[in-house]
């Protein structure tokens, strides 16, 4: 995998995310394609929800649920803390939100994947796009402590060549820079985005790319998110994908 390092940002605020009938008509061949991971690659919201409710429990928060765990995942683990109070009308400050954070993040560091499994067909389409020389990225809001651990545990690290997490730099998706920063450290140029989130597809209309989302992701109405594509399985990623007018590399199963 190529090394993760964090250029300086860029000065000026990314342009707000253009509508899919403002995004380019045609694009260059694809040679890199970045995932999202978690509701994208990888089923975590169990061990999420579990490792969040762990560091609410001593501070007299109610539990979140699955379903409430799972509307918030993409937007990084202060979205549940927040979630947390909000259920609790509760208000806190910033100390008090950074430390519950940490609880969390401490927590599921312990066990990142007690529960996680990578989503049938994730795996086998990572081997076959390396096969085609695609270029392959992961870019997560996801904390990068517990990154690490998770894609080595499921074997997805030497699958990949570039990992971009939540805190590699000072900004996050729907900003573009993640992404951008993403497709350079694989080397590549011309890339689809793939993940499930309303982040996901903003970050790459922003950074003028395609997107395709999985159905089976985190996100309850896919198509309200308008991306190029949707996928229902990784089966039928290439179909799908080239039926959208995406070009991908030919591949012959």
């Amino acid at each position: 995998m190529n090394p993760t390092t964090t250029p300086t940002p860029e000065a000026t605020s990314p342009p707000p995310p253009p509508s899919p009938a403002s995004a380019p008509a045609s694009t260059p061949p694809i040679d890199t394609v970045v995932f999202d991971l978690d509701g994208t690659l990888v089923d975590t919201v169990a061990d999420i929800a579990h490792a969040v409710n762990r560091a609410l429990q001593p501070a007299g928060l109610p539990a979140l649920t699955l379903a409430e765990v799972r509307g918030q995942v993409g937007l990084g683990g202060t979205a549940l803390v927040r979630r947390a109070l909000a259920k609790a009308g509760r208000e806190a400050g910033p100390e008090e939100i950074a430390e519950l954070q940490d609880a969390y993040l401490t927590a599921y560091a312990a066990e990142p994947v007690r529960h996680s499994t990578v989503y049938p067909g994730a795996a086998r389409l990572l081997d076959e796009l390396r096969g085609c020389g695609v270029r392959l990225g992961i870019c997560t809001n996801k904390s990068g402590r517990i990154t690490g651990e998770l894609l080595a545990a499921l074997d997805l690290t030497e699958r990949v060549d570039a990992v971009v997490t939540g805190d590699t730099l000072p900004v996050r998706k729907p900003d573009p820079r993640p992404l951008r920063h993403t497709i350079e450290l694989a080397g590549g140029t011309a890339a689809l985005m793939v993940g499930d989130s309303t982040s996901d597809v903003r970050a790459a209309r922003a950074a003028r790319l395609p997107v395709a989302c999985v159905a089976f992701g985190y996100h309850e109405d896919v198509p309200s998110l308008a991306p190029d594509a949707v996928l229902s399985d990784y089966a039928t990623f290439f179909t799908t994908v080239r039926g959208a007018g995406i070009p991908l590399p030919a591949f012959t199963p």
